[in-house]
């Protein structure tokens, strides 16, 4: 779940993307799994979805410890970036710089999701 005010607009690196509503500080905490609130789902449970919902997880989850992980919120619509201004650190992930407000908040996917060259079209 997002832990700062954010808003979800177009993105000029994929699609849809989180931008800061306000200033972000370096070392905020940005977003964090929140279990009352996003998902946690077994591969298992992947398997016996429909292969519209299978495509639907490829696209808004990440692959780690063995499980997909949905979240709830516009968090899902973070986008890469080789330079990102998040790092992830367990399940949540913090600002690595001062974002500014109207800023894109980006992550890099290789430091936690398990697909992520699937994800970036390099398979």
């Amino acid at each position: 779940m997002m832990l700062v005010p954010s808003l979800l607009k177009e993105s000029p690196i994929a699609g849809k993307g989180i931008f800061a509503a306000s200033p972000i500080s370096k070392g905020t905490p940005v977003w964090e799994f929140t279990p009352q609130l996003d998902l946690a789902i077994s591969p298992e449970t992947y398997q016996q979805l429909s292969p519209i919902q299978q495509e639907y997880l490829n696209v808004y989850t990440y692959f780690t410890e063995g499980n997909y992980y949905l979240c709830a919120d516009h968090a899902r619509f973070m986008n890469h970036s080789d330079d990102a201004n998040t790092i992830e650190e367990g399940f949540r992930c913090l600002a690595s710089r001062d974002i500014a407000e109207g800023e894109e908040i980006t992550c890099n996917y290789f430091h936690f999701d398990d697909h992520a060259r699937r994800k970036l079209g390099m398979e």
